[in-house]
């Protein structure tokens, strides 16, 4: 049988109908009351259920309380002293004596108790058995709510998983290194050459984080002993990125090998333009002129020069800067590459790193 608190309103009502107090069941409903506002009983609910007799009072009080604290051995002998098994109004010398008696009885359990360690014995045991059952339920507990931790956060790992999966098929694998210059292929190469290197010293990092990872935890798990590996989490979280790193690694790997082929077809064919090239096409109309080599080194990275095409002569200095040229210095190398036949924007990438050798044809 449900108690008391857990009855529903209609439940409540056949609750009231077995006291015979039927005559309450509109207010009841009307109030939309539950058990638990009747186990809850007060001046206000008493109001509510317009109970004026004193009588009527006492039968739903005394019902309540029964509900609330059921009968052991010492109230039911209280009821047998009281000449009564129903509820009902209470006969003042049967009342005091019952009360008397209730007091010598519960004399003689204190008596009883004390006479027998045994049973205070049993109750300390008991306690210790309560106390290790609560103990487990919140070691439990926690346990729970550890791994619902993990799983959370295993979850966000596989979304980051997904995302790098999704753009790695929305990468250009074979991206198109055809029709690029001589200079745009040794840049390519500089950049990837240190992204790869940035990558290799990353997925190092992050071997030696999980070997120091695991040697700690492994000593945790024979100190404690724990279900749950200690840092568990921690260790997927350094598995995934080291494995997207080295698949990171690869691609900047293939993409080396494009651009070291497209570098060679590049340079043969830098090699045939100057093979084909005639001093001619070098020399000043207005001799002397000499073919100096001159260091450069960026500032700020930028260099302090600056070149313009001029019909006829190619990439001309027109501003110097800070720089060692001189102005009309006629460029004719960038760092091997030649640069007789180039234009002002293919220039740039030749002078996008931070030194390079520029070959100058130069009128004394």
């Amino acid at each position: 049988a449900k108690a008391l608190g857990e009855l529903n309103t209609e439940e409540t009502c056949w609750w009231f109908t077995k006291l015979g107090l039927q005559k309450y069941i509109p207010f009841i409903r009307g109030a939309n009351l539950r058990g638990s506002h009747i186990a809850s009983i007060d001046l206000e609910i008493l109001d509510l259920l317009h109970v004026s007799t004193p009588e009527e009072r006492e039968c739903l009080l005394s019902a309540v309380y029964r509900e609330l604290h059921p009968p052991d051995t010492t109230t039911q002998e209280l009821d047998t002293l009281l000449g009564r098994k129903t509820i009902g109004s209470y006969n003042v010398e049967k009342f005091t004596a019952a009360l008397v008696n209730l007091k010598e009885i519960s004399s003689k359990v204190e008596n009883r108790e004390q006479a027998d360690p045994s049973h205070s014995v049993c109750n300390q045991n008991q306690q210790m058995d309560l106390e290790n059952k609560e103990d487990k339920r919140r070691d439990l507990s926690q346990q729970v709510d550890r791994l619902q931790k993990v799983i959370y956060q295993v979850q966000g790992l596989h979304q980051s998983l997904a995302s790098f999966c999704a753009e790695l098929r929305d990468t250009d694998a074979e991206a198109d290194v055809e029709g690029m210059c001589l200079g745009d292929t040794v840049v390519g190469l500089q950049q990837t050459e240190r992204k790869r290197t940035e990558k290799e010293l990353l997925v190092g990092g992050l071997r030696q984080r999980l070997s120091s990872l695991r040697a700690h935890t492994s000593g945790q798990r024979q100190k404690y002993e724990s279900p749950i590996e200690v840092h568990l989490f921690d260790k997927m979280k350094l598995d995934c990125q080291i494995f997207m790193e080295e698949i990171n690694i690869i691609f900047l790997n293939q993409q080396m090998a494009r651009l070291k082929s497209a570098h060679q077809i590049c340079k043969v064919k830098a090699r045939d333009n100057m093979t084909s090239c005639t001093l001619g096409q070098l020399l000043s109309h207005q001799p002397p002129a000499v073919l100096l080599a001159i260091q450069e080194t960026a500032t700020a990275g930028t260099y302090g020069f600056r070149v313009q095409l001029k019909e006829g002569s190619g990439l001309v200095v027109v501003d110097v800067g800070n720089s060692k040229l001189c102005v009309n210095d006629r460029l004719v190398e960038v760092n091997g590459v030649s640069v007789v036949d180039y234009r002002e924007e293919e220039l740039k990438p030749l002078l996008s790193c931070q030194s390079c050798l520029i070959v100058v044809l130069r009128r004394p």
